[in-house]
């Protein structure tokens, strides 16, 4: 199973290219593996998997999500005039949403 998806892996450039995938200058858009660790081991099918695995990770506890805990940070408050419409501050300073 994991050689069958190195193989997909290794053929995904060239599939984009294949496709016409182009940047924002217009140029054909080729994945290089400089800039996607993902191609980076591309005889490598257990390697690539760990990054698979490591991507769906979050790596430390700010970033974990999907466990029911919420952690509040801040609060703030919304005014709203009768029209409906959030107001500014009676300073100015501040914007409430």
């Amino acid at each position: 199973m994991l050689r069958a998806l190195q193989a997909d892996i290794n053929a995904w450039p060239q599939r984009v290219k294949a496709a016409g995938v182009t940047n924002a200058g217009g140029a054909a858009y080729v994945p290089q593996a400089r800039n996607l660790e993902i191609l980076r081991t591309p005889d490598d099918p257990e390697a690539t998997y760990a990054y698979m695995q490591r991507a769906w990770q979050a790596p430390d506890a700010r970033d974990a999500l999907g466990d029911g805990r919420v952690e509040i940070t801040g609060v703030a408050f919304r005014q709203v005039d009768a029209g409906g419409t959030a107001r500014a501050d009676p300073d100015g300073s501040r914007i409430f949403f």
